[in-house]
């Protein structure tokens, strides 16, 4: 279990009994109080970060184990918790290819409409990774891949995850 740092116990420790003295509504009693609160802002980001950096320690750690188990999925009568293997796949563009990308979206056929209109309302002279994945995924779905132009250009990859549900 992470503890508080020393610095922050003593600090607000101090920043209270000033607080005490100062009285709660004033002026001083309010920039206290804020300090005390900003504090407790950052010492708990610091927390946030060392659970992040564990939690993704042992995602990974889970993720192999349940593939060396053989398991989907698994129910945890302990935490109530079903872990379970996902598989994310990414659709990237490197920065040098981004432009030949976007290029490839302002195309237009002889009819004068775009030649992948479900990339149509992307050009904007750049586009949103989020949106461009959503886009990839459902062209794969429909046509089973992304137009030949595009596969120069977009790097997949895919990557299991560890997925938790309460």
């Amino acid at each position: 279990m992470l503890t508080l740092s020393e610095e922050f116990v003593k600090e607000q420790d101090r920043l209270e009994d000033l607080l005490r003295v100062a009285g709660q509504g004033t002026l001083r009693g309010l920039m206290i109080r804020y300090a005390m609160l900003d504090n407790l802002k950052l010492e708990s980001q610091k927390f946030l970060d060392r659970y992040k950096e564990q939690i993704e320690d042992l995602e990974q750690q889970l993720v192999d184990a349940l593939i060396a188990e053989g398991h989907q999925n698994v129910k945890s009568s302990d935490t109530g918790r079903t872990f379970f293997r996902r598989t994310e796949t990414f659709y990237n563009v490197p920065a040098d290819k981004k432009q030949d990308l976007i290029a490839l979206f302002d195309r237009v056929g002889e009819d004068g409409q775009p030649l992948y209109p479900q990339f149509a309302s992307m050009v904007k002279r750049d586009y949103n990774t989020n949106s461009f994945r959503s886009v990839c995924r459902e062209t794969i779905e429909q046509d089973g891949e992304l137009p030949s132009e595009f596969a120069s250009l977009v790097k997949v990859s895919t990557a299991i995850k560890l997925g938790v549900r309460k």
